[in-house]
């Protein structure tokens, strides 16, 4: 994804306005705020990528059909997401997060199909905090029925632990505006 940089440090501001005299937006902050941005964008890339990698539409899904039409799937799995970040490594991602993620991606997120792979597995999904959410690790069983990672792609056991069936309604979105579930 490209457009979003940020920095920190002693010799953030410098970097900045090197970056801006270049063309690249970034924006500045303590550590602290690094992290957390960081981390959103880390829960962002696992959770869109999944939700729409997923559908069985005929069209490949989103970033910005995600935040349109599978909202409360992802903002669960966000949700769970940051509450496993706080218990492990005492990051608490700022109120308003999700509003955050889900204006990025309307924002932009209109060309970026949704996926996954086996090669990217672990820097998407790697991450204690992401792989011990319950549902993330649903939908990760689930990709991997659907042969999303490939052929020869085995999910770790501590994941498959929390495979189930997912109800079937919830996989095919909310109520677009053509009635269609």
């Amino acid at each position: 994804m490209t457009g979003e940089s940020s920095l920190c440090g002693n010799w953030a501001g410098a970097v900045q306005e090197r970056l801006y005299n270049n063309g690249i937006r970034c924006k500045t902050g303590f550590y602290r705020d690094w992290r957390r941005w960081m981390w959103e964008m880390a829960a962002y890339d696992a959770v869109f990528n999944l939700v729409g990698a997923v559908r069985d539409d005929e069209n490949p899904t989103t970033h910005k059909d995600v935040a349109l039409y599978y909202e409360e799937e992802a903002v669960d799995m966000l949700w769970q997401i940051n509450n496993n970040l706080r218990g492990r490594l005492a990051v608490t991602l700022i109120y308003g997060f999700e509003d955050r993620v889900f204006e990025y991606a309307e924002r932009n997120g209109g060309d970026w199909e949704c996926k996954v792979s086996g090669d990217n597995y672990s820097y998407q999904f790697g991450i204690d905090a992401i792989e011990a959410s319950e549902m993330v690790c649903n939908y990760l069983c689930l990709a991997q029925k659907k042969g999303r990672f490939g052929p020869d792609f085995q999910l770790k056991p501590t994941v498959q632990k929390f495979e189930r069936d997912l109800n079937p309604k919830i996989l095919k979105g909310n109520f677009r505006c053509d009635g269609a579930i």
